[in-house]
């Protein structure tokens, strides 16, 4: 497996013995092979020499054959005793070279070979899923674990791996991007194959799996991201990733970690000390202006840090207020690097000047081409109205120096925690520093490298870093010289850093003076390289060989996680969808949140509902003001117009007191590993006042089967028990995950007849407890959930019922009791409560439609047998047997839950398209300005075809100047577009009009200047003015404005104002904000502004009651003396 790029930092790749004794004759029977060289059918039962001997002949060299359509001597691969891949290399290259395509303007009979050769791609990428479905099956035999089976089955699997992942270079332009029913081969190709799946609690590893996680282990990695390794990454990149040298940050422990957190990098907010940046530093800690972080904070506004003076003599810290046009960079940091500070606005001095440094090499940011990211405020700003002047940020935000500390200012840190997204949505970039990351040195590393090591660091597996990434518009990682994009990985990186420029010269410098010959040759007799390959997808981007290809396959990979992680562009708009109606992407980014998060820790858990919220597009003040988790996560789930259905099926997370008696038992308090799955418009839950109406309709009964116990209720509540269906004669093995060490109130039949939901889709991959391997097929195992039905409501009005064919707004028909006659409501339940006993089945008969009324119990696993196995003859069937039938089409089930104790719905904020939408009016003002002067163009085009002759020296210079000028500024937007000439091209346009008027005038006076002229005149002066004067104020007067509103719709209900408003900052004029920030300053200067804030945070305190007293909450972003 030497083929795949090795590590700088790396170790040698793993050593995989050469025991293939048998050659692999190109063009026999490929299937056959076992048999045709004496191996028998059997061959499962061959010795474990035998079958290795076996697996290396066939599945790798046959595979290496057979894929290159030629025959090859499996002895040119022994090196000593173990089998080298170079030799693979050169032989991949040319079979790159045989399937290269002609460039564009080829003729038909080319084509047609192009589509023979994509049919050949096609069958290929067939043929290697069949060779791992092969590779599989040696990992599931007696003797698959002893060895070399499983480095032989490793090899097998990273080699089709890798050959996938050149093939789907090769066919990546046939992938249709328009939707349809089916993938395309080539997405089919790019389907990842991991080694483990991710799903909570243990599982039996594969030996090949199980190889690379003791490999892990012994190199010291920590149990959490090598689960990470296993179940995210495919063969290949898993691989990789066992080879890289791991390195830890100095002082962190890994030992109280697990496979489902990472605790190494919690930080103790109580104890925490700010780090020096080198060890035996002994200067001082540097305190930045509190009082004016303060008057900022409590101001409405957001503080920004700039550092100046030099990286050796000292560092100044100066405090600015941001505005729209302030360019400035987020410092994303792990707290346990030392670079936070929870007491106090202060660092070591040596970290403030490492953070100058930082700063001073970084490079204004290039236009990305990446459309996966959102649009960052400020960008969207100059890209509108001066066409985006890359420039190099001077502010930087950290939150050590720059939000309020606990204690005193407690109320002020909430304000600051809350408008953490408008700090991250308006940044110039983030800029991630981990201690890991800045060991590594881009001048030595790949791309593959930079981006593994990345994906393993301690800033990916944080939950708070998840909420900076995926809320910012670009981010770099720094490294020991230089940084990289952390959005777009690319196979070529170019160094930012002089160091890394200067290193590169000496090193050039070195081989000119120790091999001239080479020298001279490689730069002075420089021969044209040779031209890309043309590949199917029209693009010279894999380079001429095999090795650039491999490494883009890999980094691909990560790419891909990446922009499902931190993509951020679709956001819930409920403005959009009106009152009253359903946002579908609610659902769908709350998934992706709670399964971003499910991966990532924080110290303290309760961070997480802040961070869900805040992505969700809530002010996260009320959720900060909840004391309870349970509390927190309630009011996050009723303010979103739908849930997750399969949020009901948490098995293993953290649920509201799953043992007592009350209707949230299903509520989760934080994410858990056990990741939800996605869902649509007809498979969510809705959410009706303190009911959750379950989806029954032809979409849903697809994803989640609803079955009914019928028969009699099981009187010893069994934690396990069979589950037949009368309508189909299956039978289901359910087993209730009841908590563990505590009497369930809910263990007792008089809380009522069971309704069961099974989540079809996707399976849990476990094995029920009781099974053993090869003993009858293999059971299918799904989670599911456990209501209990309390009442069975029969006289319904209408019929919550989806109408596939009809439009949104019609699909969704709530249900409502219908009168009840001459019975009160307490008559006529009664009349429906003889069905509970165990007779639901003649309340379906009886009844064409109605409700079941029904509350969560527990989570369950459920197994059947597929293709009509006897369940009564597995292992797994315990417990007595129910009867059961599915939930009727015109049935609903509605889930209880408790009433609200806090208020609801969390206030939205608006969102970045939302922000700037009034900006498009003013756009569309400039484009009209636009249109007038687009027509002086005509009429100077007119000018010079009727009267250029009879025009002064002067005239004709201007006017020739000025359509000069505009062909000038439309090639200037295609070959500058970061060049800002939009005002300075209004300017030269008046200053030439100006000289053509003065021309004319002097020329040929006032009164006898052509009608022509004074058209020109007017409309060029006219359009170039208001033009001028509308950019002018747009950029002057608009924008700050449009910002300071954006940034006060953060602002809700802030220190017992109303809802709404603000602060009372944003609700003055100019001048009465200017006032206000004298008053501010004179008061500091007099003493006032503390006597304020002890006015303000006793009223602060006073707005808190009932809220618990004793040692406050631990908080990531500091003390906050029990608000949080």
């Amino acid at each position: 497996m030497d083929f795949l790029p090795h590590p700088t930092s790396g170790v040698e790749a793993l050593d995989i013995p050469f025991v293939a004794d048998t050659p692999f004759i190109f063009g026999s029977d490929f299937w056959n092979f076992p048999k045709l060289h004496g191996f028998g059918d059997q061959w499962a039962s061959l010795p474990a020499p035998r079958l290795a001997s076996l697996a290396q002949s066939w599945l790798y060299f046959g595979t290496i054959s057979e894929f290159l359509g030629k025959p090859i001597d499996y002895r040119e691969f022994q090196v000593s005793r173990s089998v080298s891949g170079k030799r693979l290399l050169p032989l991949l290259n040319e079979w790159l070279a045989a399937h290269a395509i002609r460039p564009h303007g080829s003729t038909a009979r080319d084509a047609i070979e192009n589509e023979d050769q994509k049919q050949l791609l096609y069958e290929h990428s067939r043929f290697l899923d069949a060779v791992l479905q092969l590779a599989e099956d040696f990992d599931t035999v007696s003797q698959g674990h002893v060895k070399p089976i499983p480095t032989i089955v490793l090899s097998v699997k990273v080699l089709c791996i890798t050959l996938k992942g050149v093939l789907w270079d090769l066919a990546r332009g046939d992938i249709d991007e328009t939707l349809r029913p089916w993938p395309s081969p080539a997405a089919r190709m790019r389907r990842e194959i991991t080694p483990a799946k991710d799903v909570p609690g243990k599982q039996t590893l594969a030996p090949s799996a199980q190889l690379m996680l003791d490999v892990l282990r012994l190199r010291g990695w920590c149990p959490f991201y090598a689960r990470k390794v296993l179940t995210q990454y495919n063969y290949a990149l898993a691989y990789y990733l066992t080879r890289l040298f791991r390195t830890y940050s100095p002082g962190l422990s890994h030992q109280s970690c697990t496979d489902d957190e990472c605790v190494a990098s919690n930080a103790d907010i109580f104890s925490y000390v700010p780090k020096h940046a080198r060890r035996g530093c002994l200067c001082q800690p540097k305190a930045a202006p509190m009082d004016q972080i303060r008057a900022i904070t409590e101001d409405g506004g957001i503080p920004l840090i700039r550092l100046r003076g030099s990286s050796k003599t000292g560092v100044r810290i100066e405090v600015a207020r941001m505005t729209a046009r302030t360019r400035y960079v987020v410092v994303s940091h792990v707290w346990s690097d030392g670079i936070g500070n929870a007491h106090t606005n202060a660092l070591p001095e040596c970290q403030l000047r490492r953070l100058h440094a930082h700063m001073s090499e970084l490079k204004p940011l290039k236009q990305s081409g990446n459309e996966d990211i959102d649009l960052n405020l400020l960008s969207s700003l100059d890209t509108g109205f001066q066409t985006a002047r890359a420039r190099k940020p001077k502010y930087l935000w950290i939150d050590a120096l720059c939000m309020p500390p606990g204690g005193a200012t407690a109320f002020l840190r909430l304000r600051a925690i809350n408008k953490l997204p408008a700090v991250y949505q308006a940044a110039d970039r983030i800029l991630v520093l981990d201690s890991t990351l800045e060991r590594m040195s881009m001048v030595d590393s790949d791309s593959i490298e930079q981006f593994a090591r990345f994906a393993v660091s301690p800033w990916m597996g944080r939950s708070w870093t998840f909420q900076e990434a995926a809320l910012a518009s670009a981010c770099e990682v720094q490294c020991a010289d230089g940084t990289f994009d952390g959005f777009s990985p690319q196979p070529k990186q170019r160094l930012a850093s002089s160091t890394a420029t200067a290193r590169r010269r000496r090193l050039a410098w070195l081989e000119a003076l120790t091999q001239p010959a080479d020298w001279i040759e490689r730069t002075l007799l420089r021969r044209p390289q040779t031209k890309p390959m043309q590949l199917l997808n029209s693009s010279p981007t894999m380079g001429v060989g095999v090795e650039n290809s491999i490494l883009t396959s890999l980094t691909r990979s990560l790419r891909e996680e990446f922009r499902s992680a931190f993509a951020n562009g679709i956001k819930p708009n409920r403005a959009a969808m009106g009152e009253g109606k359903l946002a579908p992407d609610f659902c769908t980014l709350f998934v992706q949140i709670w399964n971003e998060l499910s991966k990532r820790s924080t110290t303290v858990p309760g961070d997480m509902h802040i961070i869900m919220a805040s992505l969700l597009g809530f002010n996260t003040e009320p959720i900060m003001r909840l004391t309870k988790s349970a509390e927190r996560m309630s009011c996050i789930l009723r303010s979103m117009d739908g849930i997750p259905m399969s949020l009901l099926f948490n098995i293993d997370g953290p649920r509201h007191s799953p043992t007592r008696n009350h209707r949230d038992r299903w509520l989760p308090l934080y994410p858990s590993r056990q990741k939800l799955t996605f869902g649509s418009t007809f498979t969510n839950i809705r959410s009706i006042n303190d009911d959750l109406y379950l989806p029954n309709n032809t979409v849903s009964r697809r994803k989640v089967a609803v079955l009914v116990c019928t028969g009699e209720v099981d009187p010893f509540s069994s934690r396990t028990f069979t589950l037949r269906d009368t309508s189909s004669g299956e039978q289901y093995s359910v087993a209730l995950q009841r908590q563990e060490g505590e009497m369930d109130e809910f263990a007792t039949p008089e809380m009522g007849p069971y309704c069961i939901a099974i989540q079809l889709e996707p399976e849990l991959g476990a094995q029920p407890n009781g099974y053993i391997q090869g003993l009858g097929p293999v059971p299918k195992t799904f989670a599911g959930a456990l209501f209990r039905v309390r009442r069975v409501v029969t006289n319904v009005r209408k019929l919550y019922y989806h109408n596939l064919e009809s439009d949104y707004d019609n699909s969704f028909e709530l249900v409502e009791d219908e009168p009840y006659g001459n019975y009160d409501l307490e008559t006529a339940s009664k009349r429906t409560t003889g069905y509970l006993d165990g007779n639901l089945a003649s309340a379906f008969t009886e009844n064409y439609r109605g409700i079941l009324r029904t509350i969560y119990d527990c989570p369950i696993t459920v197994s059947c047998v597929p293709n009509g196995g006897d369940l009564l003859a597995s292992p797994s069937k315990e417990g007595p047997t129910l009867v059961a039938q599915p939930l009727p089409e015109t049935w609903q089930v509605i889930l209880e839950r408790e009433p609200a104790t806090y208020p609801f719905p969390l206030p939205s904020r608006p969102s970045l398209a939302e922000a700037i939408t009034p900006v498009s009016a003013y756009l569309t003002v400039t484009a009209l300005d636009g249109l007038v002067a687009s027509g002086c163009v005509g009429l100077a085009i007119a000018i010079c075809a009727t009267m250029f002759s009879h025009l002064a020296v002067l005239a004709k210079t201007s006017i020739i100047a000025k359509l000069a000028l505009h062909s000038l500024f439309l090639m200037q937007l295609f070959i500058f577009p970061g060049m800002e000439v939009r005002l300075v091209w209004d300017v030269l346009h008046l200053v030439l009009v100006a000289l053509y008027t003065s021309s004319r005038v002097t020329v040929t006076g006032p009164g006898n200047m052509d009608v022509l002229d004074w058209s020109f005149i007017a409309w060029a002066l006219l359009g170039h003015s208001v033009d001028f004067v509308a950019r002018l104020g747009i950029r002057c007067v608009v924008v700050p404005r449009l910002f300071e509103k954006y940034l006060g719709s953060f602002d809700g209900e802030v220190l017992g104002g109303k809802k709404g408003k603000g602060s009372a900052y944003h609700g003055r004029g100019l001048a009465g904000r200017w006032f206000h920030r004298v008053r501010l300053k004179l008061g500091r200067r007099q003493g006032g502004y503390h006597a304020q804030c002890q006015q303000l945070e006793g009223e602060f305190h006073q707005g808190q009651n009932g809220m618990p007293s004793g040692r406050p909450e631990q908080h990531l972003l500091g003390d906050m003396e029990g608000h949080v």
